[in-house]
């Protein structure tokens, strides 16, 4: 008997499935090993494991495989080791590439027993709103040396002010002599002190 019509004889019942297999167990382990050959070692599994992964294949083709239609079982056989060689392998097929969700886990999937308790998506870090934390801090801090800055300024007589305002607020020429008196004043302990915390 041909394999194409042990495959017919299994889906009528009139064939033991190891029979079938039998038939291909050959070609699935020539499949394996050069399946195995390719790797070259570096996917962590080994030819028995591929072999295994062949007699699945072989039902999942037996599953898809009509004779009426005019297809070879050992064409079937071929696609199915194809598809469970590379799942098996960790190597990326057409099928995993066009349906990403096959694999894909609930973020609401519970991480504990409890009803009320946490979810897979309670975990993960949202970029979003890391950044909006990130720009409500800066803009605090920016918000708590301004108020700093200008409590510090009011300390000072207003030509020094004035120097120190032309020169780093509005980057216009100062009065060198206000200007360096102010940067004196700024350094005494009294005044700088309310300065020290956003250094």
């Amino acid at each position: 008997m041909t394999t194409d019509e042990i495959a017919a004889a299994v889906q009528a019942g009139e064939a033991d499935i190891l029979e079938l297999w039998r038939a291909v167990e050959r070609f699935v382990w020539k499949m394996a090993r050069r399946k195995i050959a390719s790797l070259d070692g570096k996917r962590g599994v080994d030819v028995f494991d591929l072999a295994q992964v062949g007699f699945v294949s072989m039902l999942e083709a037996l599953n898809r495989f009509d004779a009426a239609k005019g297809g070879s079982f050992i064409g079937q056989l071929s696609m199915s080791l194809k598809t469970g060689f590379a799942e098996a392998t960790g190597c990326r097929t057409a099928r995993a590439f066009n349906e990403p969700l096959d694999n894909s886990i609930s973020l609401e999937t519970p991480l504990t027993d409890e009803e009320d308790g946490d979810v897979l998506g309670d975990l993960i870090i949202d970029p979003a709103e890391e950044l909006a934390f990130d720009d409500v801090a800066a803009a605090d801090m920016a918000q708590r040396l301004h108020e700093a800055l200008e409590t510090a300024l009011e300390t000072l007589p207003e030509l020094q002010k004035t120097a120190i305002v032309k020169r780093y607020y509005m980057d216009e020429k100062a009065d060198s002599k206000a200007l360096n008196a102010a940067l004196r004043a700024l350094r005494h302990p009294s005044i700088s002190k309310g300065l020290r915390g956003f250094l």
